[in-house]
């Protein structure tokens, strides 16, 4: 089973997809470099379809974007749910968050929490969480912490 520290759910919340920034913008330069050429020079018409390539380029990269930042909003949120359920146990148990691992990386109804050696499950009641020790028999632990 693994669990889940607080540092590595924070941490997994800003991350960000380089490449494809870096993609979009060497696409915008092509573009800008294009048009530029097209302007100076309008008998020439390649330079008129390595305008209209690159901004096909660059409103591709810009919808897959902006379809891979909802999909990331989703998985923030639940990184963030989690990360406040260990906070909220931290609270109630007088830990710190850093020795609280929680096994999954949305806060749900059953999730197990690893607190020093003590192992509770969560249970959500409205907009606080219920405790229940719990007993694990042979646990095979793996605990993941941020990188």
């Amino acid at each position: 089973m693994k669990f889940y520290s607080y540092e590595y759910l924070t941490g997994r919340i800003a991350v960000t997809n380089r490449l494809q920034l870096i993609l979009a913008a060497a696409a915008a330069v092509l573009l800008v470099f294009a048009l530029f050429k097209y302007y100076r020079e309008r008998r020439d018409t390649k330079y008129r379809e390595l305008s209209l390539i690159a901004l096909f380029g660059v409103l591709a990269l810009i919808c897959a974007r902006i379809s891979s930042e909802q999909s990331h909003h989703l998985i923030d949120d639940q990184y963030s749910s989690a990360a406040h359920a260990v906070e909220t146990v931290a609270e109630e148990l007088k830990l710190d968050k850093a020795k609280i691992y929680i096994n999954t990386r949305a806060a749900r109804d059953g999730a197990v929490v690893k607190a020093g050696g003590d192992f509770y499950r969560i249970i959500a009641v409205d907009d606080s969480y219920l405790l229940e020790k719990m007993e694990v028999i042979d646990p095979e632990i793996q605990l993941v912490d941020a990188d």
